[in-house]
């Protein structure tokens, strides 16, 4: 509700200054931080990173409610601490750590 209060105030002072002006303001907004004016406003209000171009792109609106998956890591034993990487390990031979059957969960 808040939210379209800001954007109503933010349109109401744009319009007195004419359609063709605050479309083309609206225009060098997107070109310049690839936020709309409103998108301003709204990332103002919620201290956020918002920004209807990120959700054009599939993004969510705002950069900080964009959910972040753990990385995916393969860790092998070696002599000392194990050693992970983000792909497997491409020779057969060596076994995951926690991939077995004898493995003990720790909590």
């Amino acid at each position: 509700m808040r939210c379209l209060l800001v954007i109503g105030m933010l349109v109401a002072a744009i319009m007195p200054a004419g359609c063709s002006e605050a479309i083309v303001a609206d225009g060098a907004s997107i070109i310049a931080t690839e936020k709309t004016l409103a998108d301003h406003a709204i990332s103002f209000y919620k201290q956020k990173n918002c920004s209807s171009v990120r959700k054009e792109r599939g993004l969510s609106y705002c950069a900080e409610d964009e959910p972040n998956p753990a990385p995916k890591v393969h860790c092998y034993p070696t002599i000392g601490a194990p050693d992970c990487y983000a792909d497997p390990d491409p020779y057969p031979g060596q076994q995951e750590i926690g991939q077995n059957n004898r493995s003990v969960r720790l909590r």
